[in-house]
């Protein structure tokens, strides 16, 4: 196996869609890599050597930050003597940083994109402005272009980078990967109260989707429904309109996220309308979804029609599905889950179906090690 280099702005041990780096690497030889982020240099567990690299924000700190990496990154190649650098897709500091560093060391780099990289995040119009000009005159032509591999979680990311940067370079769909539970053991919810669960990280792309929900469960007052978030962004939670509805926000470890999904009745996958992110919502997969296949639980799918995680849902039959930007629609679909337990225990199967076709945490473990072998 090739020594791995792993850079990413984010420590792989946070919740969100970046643990499924270690869920990747759950194969691949311990002493064979190592990760270089924001805050630490480490091999999982969480221990190595503490250097001081400074926290990955600003723009004015963006120079900065590249520096470091390029500095630390060549004395860990060094130390580590790796083969590969594998970059995380973030908004611009690891990939810059990476393919400096891949230059001045002369070690190859692969590219690990978990969402495309948009300029309409940035915010102000100088930010915006400066995100364009890298993205068309140094991501384009000369980062996507010169990775030895680039990785994605779906056939939609694939499309859009052939499309629009026209990279000749090979791409492998690997799909987001959770632990294996058994479900077989989780009890069924006959009697109200009904759960509700959302777990995850919470940002302008679940936003409307969830006030939808809160609207959708207010209409349903002849229901006794519980919502329940589990979130890291306790403050942006806190914003939502809920006081008109039973709820509860909280923080759980990710150890815990499989106890709270088995007791929900539904587990809510949202994706939000008018974001201004066009692109990403019809290319992105949320992490959280490989959990909920796995989960036991009946999935309701809110999002876009155009959405590649509604065109899945809709391909392999794993969740009900509300494609409107329509609170009304979302009831409907809210009684139908609640009422109807056949067809919950439909979607529930074929939701196993497709864990194990996609998102099985060996096969994809042992589809990555293979590329770097």
């Amino acid at each position: 196996m090739k020594s791995l280099l792993i850079i990413s702005s984010t420590s792989p041990f946070s919740i969100g869609s970046i643990r499924n780096v270690l869920h990747l690497l759950s194969r691949y030889p311990y002493d064979r890599y190592c990760f270089l982020n924001n805050k630490l240099k480490l091999n999982q567990p969480p221990r190595g050597d503490t250097i001081k690299n400074p926290i990955f924000r600003g723009l004015l700190k963006s120079l900065s930050n590249i520096i470091q990496i390029v500095r630390i990154g060549k004395k860990i190649i060094r130390q580590q003597k790796s083969e590969m650098l594998i970059c995380v897709s973030d908004r611009g500091i690891a990939y810059l940083g990476t393919y400096l560093l891949s230059k001045i060391a002369r070690v190859p780099y692969s590219l690990l994109v978990f969402d495309i990289y948009s300029a309409s995040l940035a915010r102000g119009i100088l930010k915006k402005i400066i995100c364009t000009v890298f993205e068309n005159l140094i991501l384009k032509p000369f980062i996507f272009q010169n990775a030895a591999h680039i990785i994605v979680l779906n056939d939609e990311v694939k499309k859009f980078l052939q499309q629009k940067y026209q990279t000749g370079v090979p791409i492998t769909i690997i799909h987001t990967s959770a632990p294996q539970r058994d479900i077989t053991h989780v009890p069924p919810r006959t009697a109200p109260p009904y759960i509700i669960t959302f777990t995850g990280s919470l940002y302008l792309f679940q936003r409307q989707a969830l006030i939808n929900l809160i609207e959708a469960i207010r209409c349903l007052s002849d229901l006794d429904i519980i919502l329940e978030i589990f979130t890291p962004d306790l403050r942006a939670a806190s914003t939502l309109p809920i006081k008109e509805i039973k709820s509860r926000i909280a923080l759980v470890p990710p150890e815990k996220i499989a106890d709270v999904q088995a007791q929900a009745d539904i587990l809510f996958l949202p994706l939000s309308w008018n974001t201004g992110c066009e692109d990403l919502i019809k290319t992105t997969t949320p992490g959280k979804m490989s959990e909920y296949l796995i989960a036991g639980r009946p999935i309701l799918v809110h999002a876009p029609t155009n959405s590649c995680l509604v065109n899945y849902a809709r391909k392999h039959g794993f969740a009900e599905i509300a494609d409107q930007n329509d609170s009304g629609m979302l009831s409907h679909s809210i009684q139908k889950l609640l009422t109807d337990k056949q067809y919950g225990a439909m979607l529930v199967e074929n939701a196993k179906k497709t864990y194990f076709l996609d998102h099985d945490i060996e096969k994809n473990a042992n589809r990555f090690s293979s590329l770097f072998s």
